[in-house]
């Protein structure tokens, strides 16, 4: 797919998915996050995920981003695709129900951002790294995880590239927006924070910041005891948790 975006390797791309209507529901993901996007489609969920410009599959430089806007633009037109709203008030849409947004590291900084002022989605967000090299290793509890990426050509594709001043500039003034109280307050969506205990990549003071700030009525905090960054390439049981988490918190609000 080709969009206007850029994210770093192994950050959780945005996923889209909401109840499946019949009794067929598909499933296309990013294989890294397989385990969570079979756990949604046993649940009866249809799970969209797209890999932003140059990162996975995607067209595009790596460590690129001509404007952040162009990133929140592309998560709408998906949205937009898979929810079925009408484009004029006259025409029916062929499915009317929820969507949820579930972003994970960089990808919850773009979940964030888009969110911020649409109270009709609901998204389900940790709050975003910063860092993508020194870290990496650590990110993940499960070294198998951090070996495999590293060994991923598609992965380091990115995790090799040069990140762009514009870039930076561009990620950080979405940072700034996400960041201001002012805006936090906002967010109306049901919302959900889930962190691991070691997390190393988030300053987690400004996650609780944010979960105490945002304007949701309906929101949660939770800390995986023993999680890292990735919480599903984490240890198996970990990873069985973080998904139980968004499985259980779908079921509340769908």
């Amino acid at each position: 797919m080709q969009s206007n975006s850029a994210c770093s390797p192994l950050d959780f791309v945005p996923w889209l998915f909401r109840p499946t209507q019949g009794n067929q529901p598909n499933l296309r993901h990013s294989g890294y996050f397989d385990i969570l996007g079979q756990a949604l489609k046993r649940a009866g969920y249809t799970a969209v995920a797209y890999d932003q410009v140059g990162c996975g599959y995607s067209q595009g430089d790596p460590g690129y981003i001509e404007r952040y806007s162009f990133v929140v633009d592309d998560l709408q037109k998906r949205a937009e695709e898979h929810l079925r709203y009408p484009k004029r008030e006259s025409q029916v849409p062929r499915v009317q129900c929820k969507l949820f947004i579930l972003g994970e590291s960089a990808g919850a900084l773009l979940a964030l951002r888009h969110g911020i002022g649409r109270s009709h989605f609901f998204p389900r967000l940790p709050l975003p790294g910063v860092d993508v090299v020194s870290t990496f290793d650590a990110a993940f509890g499960e070294p198998r995880w951090a070996a495999a990426g590293k060994a991923d050509p598609i992965v380091r594709r990115v995790l090799d590239a040069k990140f762009h001043v514009r870039t930076g500039a561009e990620t950080l003034n979405a940072v700034d927006f996400v960041n201001d109280p002012s805006k936090q307050r906002l967010l109306k969506s049901p919302l959900a924070i889930i962190v691991g205990e070691k997390e190393q990549r988030v300053d987690v003071g400004a996650i609780f910041e944010f979960y105490l700030a945002a304007g949701s009525i309906d929101k949660q905090l939770k800390v995986i005891p023993g999680a890292c960054h990735q919480l599903f390439q984490d240890k198996a049981d970990i990873t069985r948790q973080a998904v139980q988490e968004v499985i259980a918190w779908l079921g509340a609000h769908s």
